[in-house]
């Protein structure tokens, strides 16, 4: 009988000072990692897939996230020796099956996280504060409704002032855009207007690039010959601009879109 199993590993970057973009992957990468997560039948899209962030780093660990069914959990890994101090389950949160439906953030000392809500219709988010290996987090809280279900990826991202934003897609083209001050009170708005193409279905990155502006990064086109790069400009009261083409962009494969560096 065959058995699928999926191992989540961390690896150590090597400290080097010839690093240059000559080297290969692996060349970066020490051989030795840290075994995560070890299941039978059950695949990476159930884990950690997904255009979206799922790992962060404080000056002493790695926080490292990734679903376990209907919930999420996290593992703290010591950033010198790679080994476990710590792991844990969100508590309150009642996240959709699936990996790739949530998202982290983490700037000025708070994790920011997003995920699909179980009835798919809604996206909650919840703040957290680390504690040496473990996260306090506060109670989920809506930032998202959708107007129709079958939500899928979403994202999160936080300005060093405490802004936060967020994002989601639905399956039918559903775009939605939210704005915090200080991730209390949210708003929302559709990406697109009703007259405007239709991006391809993926994350939207929310990227801030100033006080109560953000950049709204997707793609469009036609999959997989002509795809492109677009962002939206959007301020604080969600006013959007129209889209506009950042640059071309490549395919890997017919899979990866590589426009996770932007964000990056």
């Amino acid at each position: 009988m065959s058995r699928n199993v999926l191992h989540l590993s961390i690896h150590k970057v090597l400290n080097r000072k010839d690093t240059n973009m000559t080297q290969s992957y692996y060349d970066e990468f020490t051989s030795a990692v840290t075994l995560i997560d070890e299941r039978d039948q059950i695949g990476p899209y159930h884990l950690a897939i997904g255009k979206t962030k799922k790992v962060f780093s404080t000056k002493k660990a790695n926080f490292v996230f990734f679903s376990t069914g209907y919930a999420i959990e996290y593992v703290a890994v010591d950033k010198g020796d790679l080994s476990i101090v710590g792991r844990h389950s969100l508590p309150y949160a009642a996240p959709a099956w699936g990996g790739g439906q949530f998202c982290i953030d983490y700037k000025a000392g708070t994790v920011h996280l997003t995920y699909v809500s179980r009835d798919r219709w809604s996206v909650a988010y919840m703040a957290g504060t680390v504690a040496r290996n473990e996260i306090e987090w506060s109670l989920p809280r809506q930032c998202i409704l959708s107007r129709t279900p079958t939500l899928a990826a979403p994202w999160v991202e936080a300005s060093t002032k405490g802004e936060v934003w967020a994002s989601v897609v639905g399956r039918d083209g559903n775009y939605q855009i939210a704005y915090s001050r200080d991730g209390g009170a949210w708003d929302q708005k559709p990406l697109l207007e009703d007259s405007e193409e239709v991006w391809m279905h993926s994350c939207v990155q929310m990227l801030p690039i100033g006080e109560g502006q953000a950049l709204a990064v997707g793609f469009k086109g036609e999959f997989p010959t002509r795809m492109e790069l677009v962002y939206k400009s959007c301020s604080a009261d969600l006013s959007r601009s129209e889209s506009k083409v950042l640059a071309p962009c490549n395919v890997n494969d017919q899979l990866t879109f590589h426009f996770q560096a932007v964000g990056d």
